[in-house]
Order: structure tokens, then sequence, then C-alpha cells
């Protein structure tokens, strides 16, 4: 088994070609961002907000093939395989990261073709990994692995009922409600977050201004423990409620 492992949309670079070698992967240190005010009396600042931005990791290896027309073609394969999406790497089992390639590996010279070539990939829609498969419970509670203080929450609901509804979700992080909500039994209620971006839809229709002003501006989870998630309807439990959420680590 080789000891450097990276696979994009499952497909490794080791497996490109036989002459493909990883080398290192070197993970950076997240970019943040640090918003403060200064305190009204006093030293000090007043924390405003803290936030991740990105997270890149440059992956190195070497192209072991001396023919200087062989290695620009195993090159032109890396730089189409470069262009996937979803990043895994061997000392990160069932994690992932949603990537892109800042710039397509390139050689830079024909005649050393000893050298260490590399290529940055950097995550900005959603700066964490995340568990490659999604936790979930067909229950109220859900367990999520990880170390980071919290991760986006999933929800599909069956609808059971009929006419105008209120719709109530608590988690330990959050409370949305949806009111005047109108339902048929077996429409399908989905909260998702493509791209990092929080959606919720009833039978693929938006109900996002069915939302109160009060409701939490996200639905979400604290990670590496278990948590109570309630589901109401016109105050009565929720019935056909899946729940599902990517554990996060920093």
């Amino acid at each position: 088994m080789k000891r450097y492992q990276v696979w994009l949309d499952g497909k490794s670079l080791n497996d490109i070609d036989p002459a493909v070698r990883v080398i290192d992967i070197r993970e950076h240190a997240p970019a943040s961002r640090l918003e403060a005010l200064p305190r009204a009396m006093g030293d000090g600042m007043h924390v405003t907000r803290h936030s991740r931005d990105a997270l890149g990791v440059t992956v190195s290896f070497v192209i072991r093939e001396y023919q200087p027309a062989l290695r620009k073609t195993i090159m032109q394969k890396i730089r189409a395989w470069s262009q996937g999406h979803v990043l895994q790497i061997s000392d990160r089992p069932g994690q992932r990261l949603t990537v892109k390639a800042d710039q397509l590996p390139s050689l830079g010279s024909a005649l050393k073709w000893t050298d260490t070539c590399s290529v940055t990939f950097t995550a900005r829609d959603m700066p964490y990994w995340e568990e490659a498969f999604p936790s979930e419970a067909a229950a109220s509670s859900l367990t999520v692995p990880g170390d980071a203080p919290f991760c986006p929450l999933d929800l599909r609901w069956t609808c059971r009922h009929s006419g105008a509804v209120t719709l109530v979700i608590e988690t330990p992080l959050s409370r949305i409600v949806f009111i005047e909500l109108q339902v048929s039994p077996g429409q399908e209620l989905v909260i998702s977050h493509p791209q990092g971006i929080f959606t919720a839809a009833l039978n693929s229709q938006d109900i996002l201004p069915c939302r109160t002003p009060a409701s939490s501006d996200d639905l979400l989870v604290p990670c590496g423990c278990e948590s109570t998630v309630s589901v109401y309807v016109d105050d009565q439990a929720a019935q056909g409620v899946i729940l599902s959420a990517r554990g996060r680590w920093l």
C-alpha cells in the first residue's frame, strides 16, 4: 500500500499512471477573519465576528517518467483529475473536503524530469473537513462526530397532515418556526444545505417566506456529542422525520 493517497471524486491520483507518486500532503492553516471594536471604557477589544473563510491542502507528487512527451501526457491526465471537487486523503479516513484547484499543476522543465510538482486545493463554500457519509437517525436524537463547534442539520419530513400548520424545529443551538404551511398527506418537506446555504422546501417549493422573523438563521447541532432534536406540528410531535448531518473537523 502506498504511504500517501489522495482521491478526488473517488479517483486516486496514484492510479492515474504507474509513474505517478504522491510524496507529501500538506494542510494549510485555515484562513480566518476577525472583526473587533474597541471597548467603550478601558483596554481591550470586543470581538464582533470570527469566521473561517477558507481551508487549503497542497498535494506534492512526482512523475517518474524520463520521456518528455510521456511526462506531458501524464500531466494532462493529472490536470483533468485536478478539476474534481470532493477531496479525500489517506490520513483523514472517513472525511472529505469540498474543494476547487487554485491553479492546475504544470511541468516546470522538460529537462528536470525528477522535479516535484504540486497542486493546491482550497475549500471556500464549506471550509471544514466533513464526514464522507452523513450521520442519520429516524428519531428525536442524533449523534454527530467531529471537533468543530457545530454543523448544519438536514431534515426530511413526510407530511401526514392537511391544511395550514405550524412547524417548529428545535436543536440545542437553534430554533426555527414555519407558520401557515399549506400541507397535504404525502408531501415532503426538506431542509438541506447545498454549498453550505440553508434551504427549506415543501414538495420542491421554497417555504423560507413562512419562517418567522424570530427564527434562527440556520439549523445547527453541536459536533462530538448526542443532540436532542424536537419537531412539532401544531404542538404535537411530528412523525416521519429523518435527521441527517455531516460531522465536522477543524
